[in-house]
């Protein structure tokens, strides 16, 4: 897996808004299936992970954004998934502090986690996050990547999402824990 920066989109000349974040594909090897994000109130799916916050680092916010919003506390975070991607999109869903409107770029760093028990401490979800109707649901890759595609066809700025997943699979691969 190349560690080179992949960039999607045009930078465009004025960015309204910009942000780090850090996206976490969760794998139980027991069930062998994925955790994502459900956004009821917008019926889309994404990759567990959230903003990093100052003075964290990207493996410190990819641990508590796990937590957060999975509620699973025994995992081993494995592998940084490649370079980072910087996504280039205009945001016209909502106007609410953590997404706003206009010419946004995302920063974001992947990383692929295992499930190593089914110890959940519940979500732990900004309150925003509970007001879209956010719920952590797994499925199988085939129906994570079917979505993902889905999704990135109607709204590019989820193409950061499934690049995420895709190399988290790629990885997966390579160690022999998928076909």
């Amino acid at each position: 897996m190349q560690n080179e920066t992949m960039v999607f989109g045009t930078k465009p000349e004025i960015i309204n808004f910009s942000r780090k974040n850090v996206r976490v594909v969760l794998y139980n090897p027991k069930t062998d299936l994925f955790a994502v994000q459900y956004v009821k109130s917008w019926d889309e799916y994404g990759i567990l992970g959230g903003g990093i916050e100052e003075g964290h680092t990207e493996l410190e916010t990819a641990s508590k954004e796990l937590i957060e919003e999975s509620g699973y506390v025994d995992f081993e975070i494995v592998t940084q998934l490649g370079g980072r991607m910087i996504t280039y999109f205009t945001n016209t869903k909502a106007s609410q502090e953590e997404r706003r409107n206009g010419n946004q770029e995302r920063i974001s760093t992947g990383f692929l986690a295992i499930l190593k028990s089914e110890k959940n401490i519940g979500l732990k979800l900004e309150e925003y996050e509970v007001e879209l109707g956010s719920s952590c649901v797994w499925r199988t890759k085939e129906e994570i990547s079917e979505v993902l595609e889905k999704q990135t066809e109607t709204d590019f700025s989820y193409v950061y999402f499934l690049e995420t997943f895709k190399r988290g699979l790629e990885y997966l691969k390579g160690k022999d824990f998928l076909n």
